[in-house]
């Protein structure tokens, strides 16, 4: 029993699991993948793949939003009556410069009142830590879209620099007076504030120096979407709106160069290019010097397999995150698809 009952056992809980986590997923896409998103970092592929996979089961994904996201991953109900469905909503903690610290703060904050615009919730937040890097990341991500919905990113990137060097950070219990005292001294010697207001930053927002000249924004162009999921992926390292693949999908058909899903009607052993996000890239020792990558679009998946004298190009063709195109021939096996390389190159 000794020599078989160790694998008997493996295989009985691999396989429990795998049934559990397999019901979850086909009942309750929104719910699984939330709790797996949290738990990061877990699984094989990284978590932007685990997102376009909730997209794909007809999960929808809601952007970060300080009046709504919690810390971490959380489900919400979306749509009314037969069309309502559960949806992932992205946590605080996932945008770039915003630790646990920080989220809990906004939390705490925003149980106490709503924020009522950007000045209301840098004044609040300054005295708890927030940094202009994470401002600034929390703005250009559009978690904070839902204060003034009308004003576009760019403008409220501008409206921040004026709010930032006008607000003066108020005390809070965990600062002393030396500490405070510094920051004022700092701040006093900063080109950026070029002298200590004594008003208390509310007050100086609701009655500007009169001879003061008024600076209008110059016109700024709105972002478009594949530059707001570019940002996304920037600072969130996903992105709740289309795949960035989308943005190339009209230069791309001009190419000649397929969607994944398309492949479903090419005729195996044909020809074809296919162009996506590389999600995994592994050489096995044990591969005769066979490199293997999975590629990504906004359609799905597929396996892509580089014969040697292409995978010793692997570091150089994975290093910076850029889409590839793939030049192959198809390979079936039932509903198994796949493609065996013969050139690869960075899509610029």
């Amino acid at each position: 029993f000794v020599g078989y009952g160790f694998c008997k056992s493996h295989a009985a809980e691999f396989a429990r699991t795998i049934y559990q986590t397999a019901w979850l997923k086909a009942h309750y896409p929104a719910h699984y993948l939330a709790a797996f998103l949290s738990a990061q970092p877990a699984g094989f592929f990284p978590p932007h793949v685990v997102l376009e996979e909730a997209k794909l089961l007809g999960a929808p994904v809601l952007p970060a939003d300080i009046s709504r996201s919690e810390d971490r991953f959380t489900v919400e109900r979306v749509g009314m009556g037969e069309r309502a469905r559960w949806a992932i909503r992205i946590g605080l903690r996932q945008v770039s410069q915003v630790g646990a610290d920080l989220a809990r703060a906004i939390l705490w904050e925003r149980r106490e009142r709503p924020f009522s615009g950007l000045e209301d919730f840098i004044g609040r937040l300054r005295p708890q830590g927030l940094t202009w890097a994470a401002a600034e990341a929390l703005i250009l991500c559009g978690a904070l879209d839902s204060l003034a919905p009308r004003m576009e990113r760019r403008r409220r990137l501008w409206r921040l620099h004026e709010v930032w060097a006008l607000l003066t950070p108020a005390s809070s219990s965990r600062r002393g007076g030396r500490t405070r005292m510094a920051e004022q001294r700092r701040q006093a010697a900063s080109p950026a504030h070029p002298r200590q207001l004594s008003l208390a930053w509310a007050e100086a927002l609701a009655t500007p120096d009169p001879a003061a000249p008024t600076r209008e924004p110059p016109p700024l162009p709105a972002l478009d979407g594949a530059a707001r999921a570019l940002l996304d992926y920037a600072l969130l390292g996903m992105s709740a709106r289309a795949h960035p693949m989308r943005a190339y999908r009209r230069g791309l058909r001009r190419r000649g160069v397929r969607a994944i899903a398309e492949l479903a009607d090419v005729a195996e052993g044909r020809l074809t290019r296919v162009a996506g996000w590389v999600i995994s890239a592994q050489r096995p020792p044990t591969a005769k010097g066979m490199g293997f990558l999975v590629l990504e679009d906004e359609t799905g998946r597929l396996p892509v397999a580089l014969p040697p004298r292409l995978a010793e190009r692997m570091h150089a063709l994975t290093r910076g995150g850029r889409p590839l195109v793939a030049l192959g021939r198809v390979e079936r096996v039932r509903w198994y698809r796949s493609l065996l390389v013969q050139d690869v190159y960075p899509l610029e």
